[in-house]
């Protein structure tokens, strides 16, 4: 059990290592070898350390490009957020139409309807009111 354990950490710290050397893009990475690769520029900044923080493979790099694509992706959430709510208020103002039409023709349809019963059996509020009338009027007495 021991041996087992004690393989899998030396193959652990191999990768891990591995990793670290794949990042410095040096490849062996000892410390001539990291020291000689720097150069300074006229402004006073190490071109190898710009290359390690910009450069493909850097975790700084890396971390740059993890937050342009979040980035992109909180732009088409946006976008389709947008888009969507713009829907769902067509879909509303489509369903108020509809409902505020309908309720219209149904106000004029009962208007033509009362129009026709009225002249055809006389006005039903008419005689309804005269009959109330009538009602309170010997009620009163």
């Amino acid at each position: 059990m021991v041996r087992i354990s004690l393989i899998a950490l030396v193959l652990l710290t191999w990768a891990a290592c591995s990793q670290v050397q794949a990042q410095c893009q040096g490849g062996g990475g000892g410390t001539a070898a990291s020291t000689a690769s720097t150069g300074t520029t006229t402004g006073g900044t190490t071109a190898g350390s710009a290359q390690l923080l910009t450069g493909p493979g850097s975790w700084a790099y890396n971390v740059m490009m993890a937050q342009a694509i979040q980035r992109q992706i909180a732009q088409r959430q946006y976008i389709a957020a947008v888009q969507k709510q713009a829907e769902r208020q067509a879909d509303l103002e489509k369903r108020r139409y509809a409902a505020v039409h309908s309720r219209l023709k149904t106000q004029e349809q009962r208007q033509r309807m009362y129009a026709f019963l009225a002249a055809k059996y006389g006005s039903p509020k008419s005689s309804a009111s005269a009959t109330y009338q009538t009602a309170y009027r010997s009620s009163a007495n």
